[in-house]
């Protein structure tokens, strides 16, 4: 019996030391590169070509190759950045978030920390989470720097605040992109937005005409369909568009959902909620 249990007691020891060195392993991956310096920059290079190939899987996995050979920071969320952009160009917005909220853990400086939360920023936004997303827009704006684009970013910050409901937030930072950054390609696109906020509801456009007869009668042909649809003007370009919309949600994700049905039952493919 007391060869029995002496045996039983080696074992455990030799068992808890192995587990013991594996832990310490572990332990160690989280600093240790798996790869050398010259074989992340190769994967570097070749994750920046199959990105600008279109290639955006491929480009994934090398920039995640990449970062798998790093330990300092600044590099850590360079790699993290393109992984999330590769991920972003795919529509997969849940990784893409994961990678961006990681490059931000390293706390870049410089350029890189405006482009990763405008990267986080355009992952939540395709996730529907508006008040991250917009959070994500404003910290890109105070980055350091002025690589990034003012202008998109504001006309970001605007739609994640009239998606939110914050109608009065989403007007300032249009009239702040329209006012100090004229020579924009973006203006157009901001007053137009304007026109859609100062209406303070949702709806969903099923067409837009240069003609009202023809706006008039895609709307009477969705109302017999069920739908109630009613013709509204809004002003692009100097010249009045009349508006086929479908209805007044009170929130962004009611009409979105609403915008789907009338996808499956219409077919009509280019249905998109405004603003």
């Amino acid at each position: 019996m007391r060869l029995f249990l002496s045996y039983n007691v080696i074992v455990m020891l030799r068992l808890s030391l192995i587990f013991a060195f594996l832990l310490l392993v572990l332990a160690g991956c989280e600093s240790a590169p798996i790869i050398d310096e010259a074989a992340a920059s190769r994967a570097l290079d070749r994750g920046k070509m199959r990105y600008q190939e279109g290639d955006f899987q491929s480009a994934a996995v090398a920039f995640s190759m990449y970062r798998s050979g790093q330990t300092e920071p600044a590099k850590l969320a360079e790699g993290f950045y393109w992984e999330g952009m590769s991920l972003l160009a795919q529509r997969e917005f849940g990784p893409a978030k994961e990678s961006f909220a990681r490059a931000a853990g390293q706390e870049p400086g410089g350029w890189l920390a405006g482009y990763i939360y405008c990267g986080l920023g355009n992952a939540l936004m395709g996730l529907g989470e508006f008040e991250e997303a917009r959070a994500a827009y404003a910290k890109a704006l105070d980055a350091p720097g002025d690589d990034i684009r003012l202008d998109l970013v504001l006309l970001r910050l605007a739609t994640c605040a009239q998606r939110s409901g914050a109608w009065e937030d989403a007007e300032k930072y249009l009239e702040k992109l329209i006012a100090e950054l004229p020579g924009s390609t973006l203006v157009g696109q901001a007053k137009e937005k304007m026109q859609y906020g100062k209406r303070r509801f949702f709806t969903i456009q099923v067409g837009a005409f240069k003609a009202e007869e023809s706006a008039l009668k895609e709307a009477a042909a969705m109302k017999k369909q069920g739908l109630k649809a009613f013709v509204a003007q809004i002003e692009r370009g100097g010249e009045m568009l009349h508006c086929v919309w479908v209805g007044r949600f009170d929130s962004w994700e009611q009409a979105n959902l609403e915008m789907q049905r009338i996808r499956g039952q219409t077919g009509i493919e280019n249905a998109i909620v405004k603003p």
